[in-house]
């Protein structure tokens, strides 16, 4: 009875009008009957998760409008624990832990548009406080199943939650989302130390972090030591004052007697520096015996590189003045021979050498505590500290990855026959004859010893039997009565051995310091020995010395970073080992030792080796019985033969990286771990009889940044659906509807005559979105029961089919007799109104999506080719979804252009082979195989593709270029061709171009915020060359593009050289380069010239006499954009004075460059996330490749004063690099890695792209 009352009333809410008032009287009423009750009085598609189970309470005291009754629904849900979220225009009742992960409403920006009880997201971007450490604050306000998370890349906070409490989230952020003070005052002193002082009244007043104290009192103090000052920066004028008391009572006379100071250092060595200080202050410093100390010490903690001896047992020394000794003492000569600002003569005579120092000051180093203690006169001191401050500095430090390969081979074969026979036996005499031969001193080889083993063993059991040779040995046995006798031995043996050592040492060193690893054994070594009589008839005591060694694989590598950034390595590897046999010998071990030492030069991260073939032996040997041994044949019964040859390799393979700051260590030490942590991870055994047991387990990954790691957010564009019409309007009498014909839809603001609404009233509509009229992608397979010509023509789309009538979408454009003809065809229709627009992108999509492929043609073509069909005419543009042409080649063709478009190939390879031909696309940069059809093919296709591009079809000995005009769903799409002929028929490539330049914007290309910015001002400025580099296929030309359309063309002259023309832009002037006719770059660019343009693209620039006059246009006031082929930005400078262009020109001229690369994009229905970064497994979506479209990475050298010094001085590319790096210029693999944190790419494709 309950459930007809449910009928009875959903049947009367229906029968209501569109904007009724109902009254809810639900109680103790199941959810899924209320929701379908709701949904058809409010027009609404309600599905209930099947997990929803419970009753509702829902009464009105008054009647409620179809809307509100929606919103009380969505209220009560959520008391229970529910939530009604909106997905492609149908509602869903879903259980609030899962309403995150449907289609939910995504809004940017800090003030929410939404209301109510709807679950949205709502992305904010934090200006001054860090996103991660609001989500900690934040977090207990948001539901229980709905999320926060911060994405520190951008510093954006994205929460997932009811639209009201979103709104209090936005109010909160923007009351804690605040500047703190920026009051700043500079602080003379007159008596106090402004280094001292700083560091106490930080530490006085910063309460500490901003999340553990209150952020009003947070307060910045810093130490000027030039003038002796204190720069302030407060949060109040409170603040500020209180500060400034403080600092007046500090600032006073001491009270005590005396000049004596303590400094702590936090990063210097105070021994080290003490021996400088002294050496400014002009006491005679002793550099040698510092130096002697300093090695004396190393060498007592196991010695190194620059502990080493002449003579020492173990490792050379280093080439001279390289070690740390030599250098410190000529650092000590120069210092003592500079002018003393500290008012007491330095010079090597007039110095003072006693303990006391001199009369300026006296400095000591205490190591206990790393601290200073200076005894000098107050401006001396405080000289000394401003010298201290620039010396106390962080040193960078070197991570050296190694790897030692020592790889040895040998190959040994012998061959011969011996004999044997016994002459004479009587007794235990016996007389042997016969050919014997003992080749390489193996056991067993010698016949006779083999013969007679068993004979002497048989006699004496301390005897021991003697084993046949390795290899193959076949003999003939004879017994002799007494023992057994061997007439005849045949020995053949083929050895193959191959040994690898392998060991990669990695270790972390400070700049100017000795790094060493020895994997190995400590050995004793005899150095001596002698023996002594204890008296007359008395035994000898012998006495020996021995000297320990260490034995094994040694690493000793000391770096020296330059100024420019280049590492100097001072490299000493050793692989030693004891010798075989030699442990008994009476002389002491023998030490086999491989050594390599040297001095290279690196850059960061670059590989260098070392090493090569040490030793190569051959060894020939042949034993023969005189005479019989020479007769041709049968001489070889009386022959041994025996070959051996010994390889041994040994190489050094290092990699060193500097590492300047803790950011940088901690990415190492990162690195490390995962790669420890996957190694433990996959550690495992199938074996199901052996368990893996004790295993070792690993602490847990990071978590999220939020909560101590990072989050990426998939966000996505805000889904809005059409508003529904109040009121159906009448046929326009300009459309002339048919009678069977009835409405889904109407434009928002359209009027009862069916005028278009404005854009201003489009937008006000769009902005009151309602749940309503939800349109789906129109089905390729309804859409091909109207001729593509016919739909285009007469603008009309055949979208669904229902089981009582055609869906068609039109337009105001759509004219009346082509709808007439629709409806007499297909009888009842339901029409949805479309803007113009929208309608001919919704009728590109669908014919563009039809399900034919090249594949399904294949089987066609195969079974009927037609070549005279081939010769027909081709229109100069023709669409090819209307081409109707059932000529199989012809409609395979199609089918290829076609299939190309809709995937987003660059090319089309057709290439032949022995027993078929094979077609393939280039799509995200990577060839896929697409369709082979058979070899007769072949030439049917290569000769239609001659004839749309008017080449000779004749001339298959020559390679011929050509260009295809043809439009595919409505877009302009220019094909280059490019025949070349092989051994197994002519191979074509087809470079698709899509001239629609529509998509072409900065703001998609991916670029990071400040490298867009820093570009933008780049193609602002009047006059300069803008250089983007880069291989083939990255991308460049697309980027000038981008950069053009953002331009202004109504009050420029913008003119471009390029071969050939891939997008046309409107407002743009654009030249075709032409070799064959002699228009190439130089000559297009010259002419261009004399036609008074402001901004100047030039598609690449190929040579000297191209660059020399791009150079010349830019100093006369133009802006010229071009491409180059280099690897990364700083090498575009060497490329171009490679060229001949003159570095003072290029220095006044250039602007910046801008490198780019083009990752693959991971796929996102297959995609998973690994402890180890983002994986792909390949989806019929993505072709099975992991990947689908691809994503930019960006390097950008914007030129400065020091950086155009460095052109004009000719400085190397490692010299530009790290100028621009000191700038904040990121290269290729840092901008990578934000699309790695986001989970767009994996790391294997930005190792594959970026190098290394």
């Amino acid at each position: 009875m309950r459930y007809l009352i449910y009928v009875l009333f959903a049947a009367w809410l229906v029968t209501q009008p569109a904007r009724a008032q109902v009254t809810l009287n639900f109680v103790n009423a199941e959810i899924d009957q209320i929701a379908k009750a709701i949904g058809a009085a409010t027009n609404q598609t309600i599905i209930v998760d099947p997990r929803i189970k419970g009753q509702l309470n829902l009464v009105s005291e008054r009647s409620v409008s179809a809307a509100q009754a929606l919103k009380t629904l969505q209220s009560a849900l959520r008391m229970q624990g529910f939530a009604l979220v909106q997905d492609h225009g149908v509602l869903k009742v879903v259980p609030e832990a899962d309403a995150k992960q449907q289609g939910v409403p995504v809004f940017i920006g800090n003030t929410p548009q939404a209301k109510g009880d709807q679950v949205i997201t709502q992305v904010f971007q934090l200006r001054h406080e860090a996103a991660s450490s609001l989500v900690p604050v934040l977090r207990p306000l948001i539901s229980a199943n709905n999320t926060i998370t911060a994405y520190p890349a951008n510093n954006t906070l994205v929460v997932t939650d009811y639209a009201d409490n979103v709104r209090r989230i936005a109010k909160i952020i923007a009351g804690v989302d605040t500047a703190i003070g920026r009051n700043i005052e500079v602080v003379p002193l007159k008596n106090a130390n402004a280094l001292d002082l700083a560091t106490q009244l930080q530490k006085i007043l910063d309460p500490g972090p901003v999340g553990s104290a209150d952020a009003t009192l947070k307060m910045s103090v810093l130490a000027d030591s030039r003038t002796n000052s204190l720069i302030l920066r407060a949060s109040s004028q409170a603040r500020m004052k209180a500060a400034k008391q403080l600092i007046a009572k500090l600032d006073l006379p001491t009270q005590e007697l005396g000049n004596i100071h303590v400094v702590p250092l936090r990063n210097a060595d105070a021994v080290e520096l003490a021996q400088t200080l002294r050496g400014i202050l002009g006491e005679k410093v002793n550099a040698a015996s510092t130096a002697n100390s300093a090695l004396n010490s190393f060498n007592s903690s196991g010695g190194g590189l620059s502990g080493m001896a002449i003579g020492t047992p173990g490792m050379p020394p280093l080439p001279t003045g390289r070690g740390s000794s030599a250098a410190r003492s000529r650092s000590g000569a120069q210092a003592s021979s500079l002018s003393n600002p500290f008012g007491s003569s330095v010079s090597g005579g007039a110095s003072n050498s006693s303990d006391t120092g001199s009369a300026s000051g006296m400095i000591q180093a205490n190591a206990a505590t790393n601290s200073l203690v200076i005894t000098a006169s107050e401006p001396v001191y405080r000289n000394l500290r401003r010298v201290i401050d620039q010396l106390d500095t962080r040193r960078a430090q070197v991570y050296i990855e190694s790897l030692i390969v020592e790889v040895s081979s040998g190959d040994m074969a012998r061959f011969g026959i011996q004999w044997q026979a016994v002459l004479n036996m009587d007794g235990t005499n016996a007389l042997f004859g016969g050919a014997n031969y003992t080749m390489d001193k193996d056991p067993g080889t010698n016949i006779v010893k083999l013969a007679t083993s068993p004979y002497l063993a048989a006699k004496d059991p301390r005897a021991s039997l003697v084993s046949p040779a390795e290899g193959l040995n076949i003999g003939y046995l004879r017994n002799y009565g007494k023992f057994l006798g061997l007439g005849g031995l045949l020995q053949a043996l083929n050895s193959l051995g191959n040994t690898n050592v392998l060991s990669t040492p990695t270790m972390v060193t400070l700049d100017n310091e000795e790094a060493r690893i020895v994997v190995g054994q400590n050995v004793p070594i005899l150095t001596g020995a002698y023996s002594q009589a204890a008296g007359v008839n008395q035994a000898i005591a012998p006495f020996q010395t021995f000297e320990r060694q260490d034995v094994g694989v040694t690493l000793h590598v000391k770096p020296k970073i330059t100024e420019g950034g280049v590492i100097q390595l001072q490299i000493y590897q050793e692989d030693s080992g004891v010798a075989a046999n030699s442990h008994d010998s009476s002389g002491g071990v023998t030490l086999n030792k491989r050594a390599i030492q040297s001095t290279v030069l690196a850059d960061d991260g670059q590989i260098i080796v070392l090493g090569g073939l040490l030793q190569d032996k051959y060894s020939d040997g042949n034993s023969k019985v005189p005479v019989l041994g020479d007769i041709p044949l049968l001489g070889s019964l009386f022959r041994y033969e025996g070959k051996r040859r010994e390889k041994t390799n040994l190489m050094v393979f290092l990699r060193p990286v500097i590492i300047r700051n803790a950011q940088d260590a901690q990415r190492v030490s990162l690195d490390r771990y995962d790669y420890m942590r996957a190694q433990t991870t996959n550690f495992g055994t199938d074996n199901w009889l052996v368990r893996d047991q004790n295993t070792p387990v690993m602490p847990g990954a990071p978590l999220p940044l939020s909560e101590g790691g990072v989050a990426a957010p998939a966000l996505g564009p805000q889904q809005r659906s059409a508003s529904p019409s109040a009121h159906q309007p009448a046929a326009s009498s300009a459309l002339g509807v048919p009678p069977n014909a009835r409405w889904l839809n109407d434009l928002p603001g359209m009027d009862e005559a069916g005028a278009r609404p404005s854009v201003d009233q489009q937008l006000a509509a769009q902005a009151n979105v309602q749940p309503g009229f939800a349109r789906e992608a129109p089905s390729s397979l309804v859409a091909r029961m109207i001729p593509y010509s016919f739909a285009r023509a007469g603008q009309i789309l055949a979208a669904h089919q229902h089981s009582d009538s055609l869906e068609v979408w039109i337009s105001e454009r759509t004219l009346a007799n082509s709808l007439a003809e629709v409806a007499r065809q297909f009888g009842a229709l339901r029409l949805v109104r479309l803007a113009a627009d929208e309608l001919v992108q919704a009728i590109n999509r669908a014919y563009a999506l039809q399900d034919g492929s090249a594949a399904q043609v294949v089987g066609e073509v195969e079974g009927e080719v037609d070549l005279s069909r081939l010769m027909q005419d081709i229109p100069e543009v023709e669409d090819l979804l209307e081409s109707e042409d059932d000529a199989p080649i012809i409609r395979m063709i199609n089918a290829l252009f076609t299939q190309a478009a809709r995937e987003g190939a660059s090319d089309i390879h057709i290439e032949p082979f022995e027993n078929a031909s094979v077609v393939r696309f280039r799509i995200d940069g990577t060839l896929r195989d697409i369709v082979r059809p058979q070899k007769a093919l072949h030439g049917a296709l290569i000769s239609r593709i001659k004839i749309m591009a008017q080449l000779d079809i004749a001339e298959k000995r020559l390679p011929q270029d050509g260009r295809i005009t043809l439009r595919v769903a409505g877009r302009p799409v220019d094909v280059r061709v490019s025949t070349l002929p092989t051994g197994h028929g002519e191979r074509a490539v087809l470079r698709l171009l899509e001239k629609d330049a529509q998509r072409l914007n900065l703001d998609t290309l991916g670029m990071a915020a400040t490298t867009q910015v820093q570009f933008d001002k780049l193609i602002a400025q009047p006059h300069g060359i803008v250089l983007v580099t880069g291989p083939t296929g990255s991308g460049k030309t697309t980027t000038l593009y981008a950069a053009l359309s953002r331009l202004e063309t109504a009050s420029t002259n913008i003119m471009t050289v390029e071969d050939p023309i891939e997008y046309d832009l409107p407002g743009i002037g654009q030249t075709q380069v032409n070799e064959r006719i002699g228009m190439n770059f130089a000559r297009a660019l010259r002419s261009i010239l004399r036609q008074d343009p402001d901004i100047i693209m030039i598609g690449e620039i190929r040579d000297l006499e191209t660059a020399q006059i791009a150079v010349q246009a830019s100093l006369t006031g133009h802006l010229v954009l071009a491409t180059l082929h280099t690897n990364n930005a700083a090498s575009a400078v060497t490329r171009l004075t490679d060229m001949g262009v003159e570095p003072y020109l290029l220095a006044s001229s250039l602007l910046g460059v801008l490198a780019q690369r083009l990752v693959r994009r991971l796929c996102h229905t297959c995609r998973f996330e690994r402890p180890d970064g983002w994986h792909a497994s390949g989806c019929e979506q993505c072709g099975q490749s992991g990947y689908q479209g691809r994503r930019g990475v960006y390097e950008l050298l914007v030129l400065d004063d020091a950086i155009r010094a460095l052109i004009h001085q000719q400085a190397a590319d490692v010299e530009l690099l790290a100028a621009g790096r000191a700038n904040g210029m990121r290269t290729l693999r840092e901008d990578a890695q934000r699309w790695l944190v986001a989970g767009a790419t994996s790391l294997e494709e930005v190792i594959r792209v970026t190098g290394e």
